[in-house]
């Protein structure tokens, strides 16, 4: 059944309540999309859609458990998996709204792919434009906005770098990586 989209915004009103380092690295990727975007010269559709794809991004997290989001510490294989299942919720909670770009939901859906089929859920090697700029501005806020158990954020510099590296690894676009990096400019 399909929705006016009033479900997925009463589930991102909740986001800050229940996490608010997701919401705000929610709308750190949108801002950074926007930023790209207008970088790129997308038209103001093309900047719609991308603005959608990256605040919606994680809105599965919606439905994982708080105690994994939170957790102090390094994540165990289970809890991992857990954690994993929220780009497939994301993408279930995007398709029951009338979105017309299918973009929307399969940013939701393939935001942790890489393009030498590393990533998950699906280990592709085929994955959306937007997804694929999506999936690296999310690393890179998190990365460079995100104190983890296990380290501390990195200073921009220190994540391009990173990113350059997996970038050479070939898990992520090199014209898109080198493109947003000039958008940080």
């Amino acid at each position: 059944e399909h929705t006016n989209g009033s479900n997925l915004i009463k589930n991102l009103l909740f986001v800050p309540q229940r996490n608010y380092t997701i919401a705000l690295h929610c709308v750190n990727v949108l801002a950074l999309a926007i930023g790209f975007s207008g970088n790129e010269h997308f038209s103001l559709a093309e900047r719609k859609i991308l603005g959608l794809s990256a605040i919606l991004h994680d809105v599965g997290k919606t439905k994982i458990n708080a105690n994994i989001l939170k957790a102090p510490k390094m994540l165990t294989d289970e809890e991992f998996k857990e954690l994993q299942t929220h780009t497939t919720i994301g993408h279930q909670l995007i398709n029951k709204c009338k979105f017309a770009d299918p973009d929307i939901k399969m940013t939701a859906l393939q935001h942790h792919e890489r393009i030498d089929g590393s990533g998950y859920p699906n280990g592709l090697r085929r994955i959306s434009r937007i997804a694929q700029i999506v999936g690296i501005i999310d690393c890179y806020e998190a990365l460079t906005n995100d104190d983890r158990p296990y380290r501390n954020a990195f200073d921009p510099l220190k994540a391009l770098t990173i990113f350059k590296d997996e970038v050479e690894a070939g898990k992520f676009s090199r014209k898109i990586f080198e493109n947003f990096a000039y958008s940080l400019i």
